[in-house]
This record gives structure tokens, sequence and C-alpha cells, in this order.
């Protein structure tokens, strides 16, 4: 009998956790705290043992063996805070080659953790990571378009999308978190302001560094916001704290960066290099972004009645917001999702790329006037990729606001986020 909570709400994730069951012995799902890990990892396992509980953590720290018993597929919750458990799980499936023993999670990447792994799993633990809800997870999206349909070229219907701008900022203030779709979250826009003020209350102790100046992390936080879903080079980002910091050195920045890195809350897109001879140089600094919109607005400040004053900054974080809902739905279709800009000028905001090698572009725009810039970096895009002898993309599109989902002549497709799923 499986554990599944009263009130789950289905995950897309849970169909590739239920086939990486058929295939592994153990399976670890990492993302940051709050994004419904347990409660996923509670729906496929039979049995479960709580590390963050004390006395579960004793008992497993004084005999490992006792965090391994019970019905499987067993859970493991929290795995890092007893960190002899890796070894444990990669030796007891070595023992008995069986799928889907064991299940792990884990919210937190600790270096101290990892001095007390031997091994790395490869071939025994695979890893697997969740995000917080989408659009189309939270119900906020119809689904009326796949991103698997559109990366394998086929036509998609005419649709139409409900939502106005003022719910999307509010949708983009509350975030994905599971928790505040429960009912039990009495003032959800808050949430993402305490999970910040959380960090600061959070052991460094791995990073050689210590938050004296509390301010100074949160004026960090909202640099990184400003430039949220930007290639931003470190040094820029740092210029701009230290604008408003005063003293602040490029080490503290390395490990503030880090932290988010290893806490799962910085998300960060690599530059694509396509297989082609172009005169153009592609350009590399990663995209950064936070793992929900909702800890951008938090870093900033801000709130919905701000940001319907201010639609420009409120752009940055729709971007935000749509890049971790492709992130989301590409996982499904075990595509990777990168962005292009190269020193022509040229930038497109995402590729979704699968693994027989299919593309697609996607700008992100707000506005009706941006969505016709948008197509056209797609097209300048597609017509650069020919030209050089790569091969021509699946599909081109605009992620929106709100419009009608629809295919222009040229080929590029308008579509509201609040249509797409995986």
């Amino acid at each position: 009998m499986s554990l599944t909570p009263t009130g789950y709400r289905p995950r897309i994730m849970d169909n590739k956790l239920k086939e990486g069951l058929k295939t592994f012995g153990a399976i670890l799902l990492e993302g940051p705290r709050w994004c419904g890990k347990t409660w996923m990892m509670l729906n496929h396992a039979n049995s479960v043992a709580y590390l963050m509980q004390t006395n579960t953590r004793i008992l497993a720290e004084n005999e490992i063996s006792t965090a391994l018993e019970g019905k499987q597929p067993h859970a493991i919750d929290e795995w890092q805070e007893v960190p002899e458990v890796w070894d444990a799980i990669r030796f007891a499936v070595d023992q008995k080659p069986q799928r889907g023993q064991y299940l792990l999670t884990g919210s937190v990447t600790r270096k101290k953790a990892k001095k007390k792994v031997h091994h790395s799993g490869i071939g025994r633990i695979a890893r697997m990571k969740l995000r917080t809800l989408s659009l189309y997870e939270s119900g906020e999206s119809t689904g009326a378009i796949s991103l698997a349909e559109l990366l394998a070229g086929k036509k998609c219907q005419a649709a139409q999308s409900k939502i106005a701008l003022s719910e999307l900022i509010e949708i983009t203030c509350r975030g994905g978190w599971p928790i505040t779709l429960s009912g039990e979250v009495k003032a959800p826009l808050e949430l993402p302001y305490d999970y910040l003020e959380g960090l600061l209350d959070s052991d460094f102790e791995d990073y050689d560094i210590k938050i004296r100046e509390p301010q100074k992390f949160r004026y960090f936080l909202a640099a990184l916001a400003r430039n949220t879903a930007a290639p931003v080079k470190n040094v820029t980002l740092h210029d701009d704290v230290q604008t408003a910091a005063g003293e602040f050195s490029a080490k503290t920045l390395t490990a503030y960066l880090q932290i988010l890195r290893d806490f799962f809350i910085l998300e960060e897109l690599p530059g694509w290099d396509p297989a082609i001879r172009s005169k153009a140089r592609v350009l590399s600094s990663p995209k950064r972004f936070f793992a929900d919109p909702s800890l951008a607005v938090a870093a900033l400040g801000t709130n919905p009645e701000k940001l319907h004053q201010e639609l420009p900054v409120y752009g940055s974080l729709f971007e935000n917001l749509c890049l971790r809902d492709l992130l989301v739905y590409a996982e499904a279709s075990n595509a990777r999702v990168s962005y292009y800009r190269d020193n022509s000028g040229l930038e497109v905001d995402a590729i979704v790329e699968t693994r027989e090698g299919a593309w697609g572009g996607f700008e992100v725009k707000l506005s009706a006037r941006g969505i016709e810039a948008g197509a056209r970096s797609l097209l300048r895009l597609k017509e650069k990729i020919q030209r050089a002898g790569g091969s021509a993309p699946v599909c081109l599109a605009v992620l929106s606001g709100s419009a009608v989902a629809h295919q222009r002549e040229d080929g590029v497709w308008i579509i509201p986020i609040t249509l797409l799923r995986d």
C-alpha cells in the first residue's frame, strides 16, 4: 500500500519517477524546500524514515541499517542529515540487484555530507529534480498546447487564454509552492518572504563564510532579482551589489551564489552552442533566475499592486515564471533547456532540444509590441542556423501573458503560458 497523502496534487514528474523505479535500484529526488518532494516520494513509497526527526536520526547515526528498514520501495527523507545512508543504500543495491528498492529526498547539497560519501552511486542511484508547481500542475494552465507535441513538429489547435494579466501577476507573486494551494496558508504572498528570511538562519558552516551582515545578503538577492533571467557576468552582479551594500568582495559573491545553488534556489541556463560554423561567437555566461518567480518578487520587496504599475519590472519576473515552466515540461520529454546569445546581438530566451537533436526556439514577451520583436529574433535565429548548415527548428514560439494561441503566417506560434503543458 502506498503512503499517498490526502489531497496530493499529481505532478508531471510522477510518471518519470514511476518509470525510474523500474530501471534503478534507488532514486534521489532533489529540489528546493517546500516544492513537494516528500509528498511525491510518499506517493510511490510503501514505508518511510524521516531523518529530520530527532529519534530517527539518532537511531540511524548509531545503526545505519535502521534507516533502511521497511517495505520497499522504502523512502528516506532528507538523506543528507545522515550522509552514511548514501553508501549504505549503494551497498544494499549491489547486494540485492532489484529495481525500485529505495527513494531518497534532499533539499540541500552539503560539503560535509559529500565528504562522508565514498561512492558516486552511478548506476545504482539515479538523480531526478523536482521544481515548484508549473501553471499546468497548479491548474492555472488549461494544457491546451503540449510542448512534447510542438517538439514533435505537430500542429496545435487555436485556443483562448482566460487568465487576465492581473491574475497572472498575483500567481507570479504567490508562486508554485504546493502548500499555498492547500488552503493551510492564510497569507500565501508572505511565504516567499519568509522563505528568503529563513536562509539567514540556515547553517552555512560548509561555506567558509558567515552572514554577519544580513542586509548585504538581502542586497545580493535583490541584485540577482533585478537581473533575473538575464545572462549577467559575475563582475556586473558584483558591481550592482557593491553600489548598494558598500564593501562586498568577489569571494563573498561566489560563496553566496554557491549557497543558492546548493539549496536549489538558483537555476542556471547554459548557452546553446549549435554544432555549426558561424562567424558570430556564441556567448556563454549562464542565464540565472530563481527556482520560483515568487522568490524574485520577495527579493525585490514588491507586490501585485506595485507590479501593476511597473510592468517592465514584471516582464522579467514573467520570464522567470515561463522558464520555470519550460524546465518542468521539458524534463518530461528528457529535453534540455538552454538559451542563445551571440556577439552579433542576436538573443533567444530559450532553446529546447530533444535527445534526438530536434530543437525549438522560444521567446518570452509580455506585451503585443514585444511579441513582434520576439518573432523577428526567432526567425533570425532560424535563418542563421540553416544558412550555417544546421537543422531547421521543429517549432518557433513566443510565450505571452494573454492572447489567442495561433500560428502566424511566418510559422511562429504565439502561445499564452496559461495554455502550455508538458
